[in-house]
Order: structure tokens, then C-alpha cells, then sequence
């Protein structure tokens, strides 16, 4: 399975969900989440 990183990047940045919401809405891992946005915890623009 391949995981979208640009549905990601789009769940965190215009829909403003954290990780966890991210990763029960694409059914996926909270770490994948992390990776895809860098590895590390964001802050909300």
C-alpha cells in the first residue's frame, strides 16, 4: 500500500487535523503520519 503524502500534507495544513485524526481518517499509522511531515511533531500555522 502506498500512502498519499500530498493528501497528508493537505489533511494537516487545510483541513488543520493533527496526526492522530490523520491517521484514523486514511486508516494508516500515526509514525507514517510523522515521517511524511517530517518526523517530528508540527506546530499549527
Amino acid at each position: 500500500m502506498t500512502i498519499d503524502a500530498a493528501k497528508v500534507r493537505r489533511l494537516r495544513y487545510e483541513e488543520k487535523l493533527g496526526p492522530a485524526a490523520i491517521a484514523k481518517r486514511l486508516k494508516i499509522g500515526r509514525a507514517s503520519v510523522y515521517r511524511l511531515l517530517g518526523g517530528k511533531p508540527l506546530e499549527m500555522a
